[in-house]
């Protein structure tokens, strides 16, 4: 009667055994998914952080790019409006006004393009921190996903340990 009672308490016990081992297995393929979950939301941050360098880059060359135009042309503007200026003064060209007028309106109108480029770029620059701002957000939520999976994890096994040492303890 004994031997039967201990092989009913053996079975039960496989039984518990082996249901806290699909819990377990149901925990950890919920942990791999979490777990892939968190592997994608890394690349996705990842990717915005590349495009964002990208961006960047190419605001700063434009920058660049418009100053050095805008200087350039601004220099040989002006040395041009001088000699036209000096020949006027000198009598040799006597239509150059009309000229000189419409270098100074084509140099405004180029100065306004040049402001306008360069305001656009910093709004660029300001959309691209808010970014920034949205990706360490993410990443910060990421971290925080994970110190929590790791914890469950931690729980999960800490619990498991505890529940064996009874079942032994018991047996």
């Amino acid at each position: 009667m004994e031997a039967k009672n201990q092989k009913e308490n053996e079975v039960a016990y496989l039984e518990q055994l082996e249901l806290f081992l699909a819990k377990t297995r149901l925990v950890l393929r919920r942990s791999d998914r979490r777990k892939e979950r968190l592997e994608l939301e890394r690349r996705e941050i990842e990717s915005e952080r590349q495009k964002l360098d990208v961006i960047r880059c190419e605001l700063r060359r434009g920058k660049d790019e418009i100053q050095r135009e805008y200087g350039r042309k601004h220099l040989l503007q002006r040395r041009a409006k001088l000699e036209t200026h000096n020949r006027s003064l000198l009598g040799l060209e006597g239509s150059d006004k009309n000229e000189v007028y419409q270098d100074l309106a084509d140099t405004y109108q180029r100065k306004l393009r040049y402001e306008w480029s360069v305001k656009e770029n910093e709004e660029n620059l300001e959309r691209i921190a808010g970014l920034e701002t949205k990706l360490r957000e993410k990443e910060a939520e990421r971290d925080d996903n994970q110190l929590l999976f790791e914890m469950e994890a931690e729980r999960k096994k800490d619990g498991f340990v505890s529940w064996r040492n009874e079942k032994l303890q018991k047996s």
